[in-house]
């Protein structure tokens, strides 16, 4: 343009037109009497400088020269120094970002692209199916001179700055970038047939804010997952830096176990702290989510091999579980190596508050692990976090008015808005539809793509743990072929395949803390370890991660013992068993192992089949053959609620002369508070849950004296795996050598030590519950079950102000406590003369020991059941048929998971 005025031919005019173009040129106009040397800018090779120099540098007046690097060159960093940063995209996408900074010609040190047009984002997907516009590209330019920068791109690109920049010149543009966070950006800009969005910093503002922490506009952008166009040594020794203090600010604020997704999100939620564009609707709420949800195996890449090589911090590669030490020494590591400006403004916070005292200053070792050790640190990290952001997060959004326009920063945050008002729209229809219609496959299809972990039906979309649902289906349908399939098994797999179809991260490892919030099961856990172990055995490159991975297997088969857990399964590796069959095999590792183990060692491969009711049948009418004729011996569990295939056998038992009904200790509902009554749990307490079995107590017990000795003289039952005052747990034989469901030839083959030789034939677990007469109704309601159904009622109860429990159903007497004839009355029966003295002195004693009890001025009564229907009746219920009673097929509603059993030992095996 100036070369235009200069060639003008109106000699008396030029005065006029080049003080007008002067203005609205580049650059201020330099002295005419000492012109720049024409030199191409540093860093284009030849062949570019060359085909444009006739085109670029005839201007008048040229472009400064570049004044002399201050900073010596950094030595060549190592080839494989900071590889985490270089994460890769597809090679249409590296294409075409490396074509568009090739496209400027003003020099560039460092380049990188970030945001959601380079890694994908949760909700960007659809817009591209349905054809939208996608997001736009995020590139952050680093160069040594602004305004030199400014200057030449002005000339080559004068469409991506506004009008009043190219007025006044790259001086005004770069003391305008100078304002913090030193950052001039030009969006909405056409390249390639694509818009991006370029931000333009120096190579010294990046780095210090990547050391310092000074504004955290750009360091909390390079937190997050970006593609290096250009490299530069410095900046990549910086970003490094950068990335092991994001891990040390997460650390401290999050507890000693935590998940991978819960360390990505913090990280990237530091650059989110703080910005007021959050707090107003600028920006979207589930951005961070958003980020995480897509690109964690980039966050992976970015910071696992950071992670590990801290203190204290335990992160297996193959999970995505975390574990650290939160002691205050452990995090006072953590907290000196913080950048200058967080570290400063913490110590400052403390002072202000007085927290700290002044003499532990002049000791700096015991200053900063008082300070670690403070309940509010995670507190205060986030509140400075939130002012170092503020600012310049502040200044950059009104700055963005002067360096990109009104016209351009209207377009960008009224996009913003939109946006965000589309995200809270979304969440609001998708949780309305939930809360509605409980099935989300009514969702609008880009909502259904969006929210797929909460879709039910796994063959919809195949998520990240296909290979892990793969394989669950197929342990499923290898069980499901079977000649006597387990269906709780079956179930297992299934409801499995359904919890984990939903998780929409990676699972790494069967440890996963995303696994227990959905209730998976330990055995499925195994399968999950199992698998994860094979596939490191086949990955393996040398022989310690094939040992190692050879270790881990070994701990996941031992666990299939009932009752070795991890830790025992680790002490059993560390001497030497490294699987069930040297287990079994050797006696040398018994010594390891308790008396209960050893059972179940014995008959590992028998009690975890199923029985038949017919086989069900046939161990009780042995047991009745075998015991007395005035014991009333009925099958409960599995069995009563019509199973084909039954895990346990229960068996109730009573005897005329066992009429002592334990009273409840508890107060009534009506004394207890609300909160403590949502709180309290429908279980009996330990005490009463668990009566101990002493000397004492075994010789008054028919249980213990008569039945399981005679049972165990006739070779019926074997072991005893756990007992109690009135329960038996054991193994009982259900098939000889001569039946067809003997033991197999592989059994007989294999070899066992001598202490687990067993006779041939078939064992199962067997439960027995010595109840009351009283108590007969309601004990054959609780060991029927199912559990939910218990639970429920006994909830319903509690509503009604009575108490349902395994030996009867209660109601409050508001009067005074019963004397000895009451208490007789109501715990023995007159018939049995023998028992009744007894009977009455010990519920006499029950009553007197609990005060708190006689404190209220009533009793607990019996209420008179006879059959179940009463039980029923007395709770507003109709009966339900015992071969019907699974609570969540009546309700409609799935078994919740994780739930623990909340009833009493006696209930074990239903």
């Amino acid at each position: 343009m100036l070369s235009t005025v200069a060639c003008s031919k109106r000699a008396a005019h030029r005065l006029p037109v080049v003080v007008v173009v002067r203005a609205l040129s580049t650059e201020p106009t330099a002295a005419s009497h000492n012109p720049t040397p024409d030199l191409p800018p540093p860093g284009l090779t030849s062949s570019s400088s060359s085909s444009s120099k006739n085109a670029k540098y005839r201007l008048y007046p040229q472009p400064r020269p570049a004044v002399s690097h201050r900073h010596s060159p950094l030595p060549k960093l190592p080839p494989t120094f900071g590889r985490n940063q270089l994460l890769p995209v597809s090679n249409s996408t590296r294409a075409l970002l490396e074509s568009i900074v090739a496209k400027f010609d003003a020099p560039i040190r460092y380049a990188f692209a970030y945001g959601s047009g380079v890694f994908e984002q949760d909700g960007y997907a659809e817009n591209r199916k349905e054809g939208k516009e996608g997001p736009m590209l995020d590139f952050m330019f680093a160069v040594t001179h602004p305004a030199h920068f400014h200057s030449i791109n002005m000339q080559q690109f004068p469409g991506h700055y506004p009008f009043h920049a190219r007025v006044f010149g790259s001086s005004y543009v770069r003391r305008l970038q100078e304002i913090s966070p030193g950052v001039w950006f030009n969006p909405y800009v056409t390249m390639n047939g694509v818009t991006i969005k370029y931000g333009v910093t120096t190579v010294d503002n990046l780095c210090a804010d990547l050391l310092n922490w000074r504004t955290l506009y750009l360091a909390g952008r390079m937190h997050k997952p970006l593609r290096i166009i250009k490299d530069d040594a410095r900046v990549r020794l910086t970003q490094q830096v950068n990335l092991t203090s994001a891990v040390r600010a997460a650390l401290l604020t999050l507890p000693s176990n935590f998940s991978e997704t819960e360390l990505f999100e913090r990280i990237a939620g530091i650059s989110y702290t703080g910005d007021p564009r959050m707090l107003l609707p600028a920006e979207n709420r589930g951005k961070v989510g958003n980020i995480v949800a897509k690109q964690g195996p980039q966050f992976k890449e970015l910071y696992h091999r950071l992670v590990v090589g801290l203190p204290g911090v335990h992160w297996s590669p193959n999970s995505s579980a975390i574990e650290q030490d939160v002691s205050p020494k452990a995090r006072s590591a953590h907290l000196k190596k913080l950048p200058v400006e967080l570290l400063g403004r913490v110590k400052q916070n403390y002072e202000q508050k007085g927290s700290v005292d002044k003499e532990l200053e002049s000791d700096e070792a015991a200053y900063w692990v008082k300070l670690a050790g403070d309940e509010q640190l995670s507190q205060v990290l986030r509140q400075e976090l939130g002012a170092i952001v503020r600012y310049p997060a502040t200044v950059q959004s009104i700055k963005g008015i002067a360096s990109a326009g009104v016209g351009k920063s209207l377009r960008y945050g009224a996009a913003k808005v939109n946006k965000c008002i589309i995200t809270v729209w979304q969440r609001m229809l998708f949780r309305h539809i939930l809360n509605t219609h409980r099935s989300p496959t009514l969702l609008p299809s880009f909502l259904l793509a969006r929210h797929v972990r909460y879709n039910h039906n796994s063959s919809l979309a195949k998520g990240p743990n296909e290979g892990i649902l793969e394989m669950l289906r197929s342990e499923r349908d290898t069980e499901v072929n079977q000649t006597h399939p387990n269906p709780f098994k079956v179930t297992a797999f299934s409801n499995a395949i359904e919890a984990i179809a939903q998780i929409g991260e990676t699972i790494k490892s069967g440890d996963d803390l995303v696994l227990e919030r959905k209730g998976i099961g330990l055995g499925i856990k195994n399968r999950i370890n199992h698998y994860f172990v094979e596939q490191d055995l086949t990955l393996a490159r040398n022989y310690d991660q094939q040992q190692d991975a050879l270790r881990r297997r070994a701990v996941i088969d031992l666990q299939k013992v009932p009752g070795i857990g991890r830790v025992k399964a680790q002490a059993l590796v560390e001497a030497g068993c490294w699987n069930i069959a040297s287990l079994i095999r050797s006696d040398q590792y018994h010594s390891v192992l308790t008396t209960q183990q050893k059972i179940c060692l014995k008959y590992i491969n028998h009690l975890d089949k199923t029985t038949s009711p017919e086989q069900a049948e046939k161990v009780l009418d042995t047991i009745k053959s075998s015991i007395s004729p005035q014991y009333e011996a009925v099958l409960a569990g599995e069995y009563r609620r019509g199973l084909s295939d039954i895990s346990t056998i229960v068996i109730m038992l009573l005897h005329p002369s066992y009429v002592h009904v334990p009273m409840p200790t508890q107060l009534p509902p009506i004394f207890e508070d609300q909160a403590s009554l949502a709180k309290r749990k429908n279980v009996l307490k330990k005490s009463e849950r668990c009566s101990s079995l002493t000397v004492a107590a075994r010789k008054t017990s028919l249980l213990h004296t008569e039945v399981v000795p005679s049972l165990k003289s006739k070779e019926i039952v074997f072991e005893t795996i756990s007992e109690t005052l009135s329960t038996w747990t054991g193994v009982v034989r259900i098939a000889s050598s001569s039946d067809p469901i003997g033991a197999s030839k592989e059994d007989a083959k294999a070899p066992v030590a001598n202490a687990l030789q067993i006779p041939p034939g078939e064992y199962r677990r067997l439960v027995i519950h010595f109840m009351p007469q009283k108590s007969r109704t309601t004990a054959l309601l609780a060991l029927t079950g199912d559990d939910d159904l218990n639970r429920y009622m006994r909830k319903r109860a509690e509503r009604k102000g009575m108490l349902l429990n395994e030996h009867g159903l209660w109601k409050w007497n508001f009067s005074e406590a019963p004397k000895e004839p009451e208490a007789e009355s109501l715990e023995s029966d007159p018939s049995s003369e023998s028992t009744s003295v007894p009977a009455a002195a010990a519920a006499i004693s029950k009553v007197d020991a609990s005060s708190s009890l006689l404190a209220t001025g009533g009793y607990w009564g019996m209420v008179k059941t006879p059959e179940e229907a009463d039980v029923f009746k007395s709770l507003e219920m109709q009966l339900i048929d015992p071969t019907k009673r699974n609570w969540g097929f009546l309700s409609g509603k799935s078994k919740m998971r994780p739930k623990p059993k909340t009833f009493s030992s006696s209930f074990v095996g239903l």
